[in-house]
């Protein structure tokens, strides 16, 4: 699909379905207070999220192999959020080392734990890491809003990905690895995090360029957490 609007007019039923789920109102998880989608990127090394990963208000997860690179399955790119292990078949080696032990089908066709690896494996992983940052919101701060806790979630999540690098040491596009490879630990202990306008993600989107100018203005604050005053260098 091309936009949102397309995504929501062909499945129009799926739609009210995550709008009703993502409505704190909604929530049937009382822990929380609130219902947070995650879903998968693709699984077509395409350079565009799938819908409803794409959507606003949810987290779209490209994927990474066992030995730090993009997946070569895994879309990328456009409504890309950020990574998470999602396994992969490495050469000569098919077996656990490689995947994500998940539920499936056995050989005889009944249920059981299997091998695999996808962008929707790379879902379970980010899924994990958002609820525990979640609660440690509430338990950190009592009188925050549902949505307030969903935002400041993305934001700290986004803002303290692991930043990949390639075999040259370079970083990998954030069009491959979106705002990293989600660092749990990382989210849960960080002094600042990035937020940006009008935005519930610590995200910003060049989109398209028709003057193609090459000078892009990117406006974003770095919220401080703690006590300490916070330096930065940018070079």
């Amino acid at each position: 699909f091309a936009s949102a609007a397309e995504y929501n007019a062909e499945f129009s039923v799926e739609s009210d379905a995550l709008a009703y789920f993502l409505d704190p109102e909604n929530c049937n998880c009382e822990a929380l207070e609130t219902n947070i989608a995650v879903f998968a990127s693709g699984n077509y090394n395409k350079p565009a999220s799938l819908f409803p990963g794409a959507l606003d208000g949810v987290i779209s997860v490209t994927a990474f192999g066992p030995d730090f690179l993009p997946g070569g399955y895994s879309n990328y790119g456009a409504g890309c959020d950020i990574s998470a292990p999602g396994g992969d078949i490495v050469e000569g080696n098919a077996n656990a080392p490689c995947m994500i032990l998940s539920t499936g089908y056995n050989s005889n066709g009944g249920l059981s734990y299997v091998y695999k690896y996808g962008t929707s494996m790379a879902c379970p992983n980010l899924c994990g890491v958002v609820m525990l940052v979640r609660q440690a919101l509430k338990e950190r701060y009592p009188d925050i809003t549902a949505q307030e806790a969903n935002n400041l979630a993305n934001q700290l999540i986004m803002s303290t990905g692991t930043i990949v690098l390639d075999e040259y040491g370079n970083p990998y596009s954030p069009r491959k690895q979106g705002a990293g490879l989600a660092n749990l630990e990382n989210a849960l202990n960080t002094l600042a995090y990035v937020s940006v306008e009008d935005c519930s993600k610590a995200k910003i989107e060049l989109k398209d360029d028709p003057e193609e100018t090459g000078i892009y203005t990117l406006v974003f604050d770095v919220n401080n957490t703690s006590n300490t005053e916070l330096k930065y260098k940018i070079n």
